[in-house]
């Protein structure tokens, strides 16, 4: 953060929103926002423009499906069921899409059943219940960014994604321009677009 703003780490000061959610305090706060997610083996910082949420999960242990039916809808949890055997890494993908969703927003992980995933075809479509649309539109990516892991970031004001990366041996994801969908958030999982988050990794 301080080489983003060019001043000493010692000069940044911090808070938190309302709900929680740590920010910059400060000028700096009409800078830059940031978010941090750590699992086995990976710990992820997003920094954008806006505001922004990042989750990452280690994902080669079996997912805890029972968790879904405290978190996930039922439409979710029909849809896991019916990957069958893929429903470990569909897991994985709906619930950093939803708490990177839900940290962008400040909301805490009680309202994961409020961000529900759908996949239409190659796409995976999230669309809020439960409370009102946020004020900007919201675009979402999830990807295996190594073998063992699965990251999201979700970043607000864009209807185009794009990410710059900060680390090394890190799979890219291949965004695709998805078409409007209004009144909803916007998932990508996987296809180019320009500049606005800056992921800076680094493995535990």
């Amino acid at each position: 953060l301080s080489s983003y703003l060019r001043v000493p780490p010692a000069a940044l000061r911090f808070d938190e929103c309302p709900t929680g959610k740590p920010r910059l305090a400060g000028p700096a706060a009409e800078k830059l926002s940031f978010n941090l997610s750590h699992t086995q083996g990976l710990v992820v910082c997003g920094v954008a423009r806006s505001e922004l949420g990042v989750d990452v999960e280690y994902a080669q242990r079996p997912a805890p499906l029972d968790v879904a039916g405290h978190y996930f809808s039922q439409r979710e949890q029909a849809a896991l069921r019916a990957h069958g055997p893929e429903a470990s890494r569909q897991f994985y993908k709906y619930w950093t899409t939803k708490e990177a969703c839900l940290k962008g927003l400040g909301v805490g992980i009680a309202g994961l059943r409020n961000v529900e995933c759908e996949v239409q075809g190659a796409r995976l479509c999230l669309q809020l219940t439960g409370r009102a649309p946020p004020a900007q539109s919201w675009s979402v990516v999830t990807w295996r960014v190594t073998r063992a892991h699965q990251l999201a970031v979700a970043l607000s004001g864009c209807s185009r994604l794009a990410l710059r990366f900060r680390g090394h041996g890190l799979a890219e994801p291949k965004l695709r321009s998805p078409a409007a969908a209004p009144r909803a958030l916007t998932a990508f999982t996987d296809d180019a677009v320009p500049a606005t988050a800056l992921l800076s990794t680094h493995s535990a």
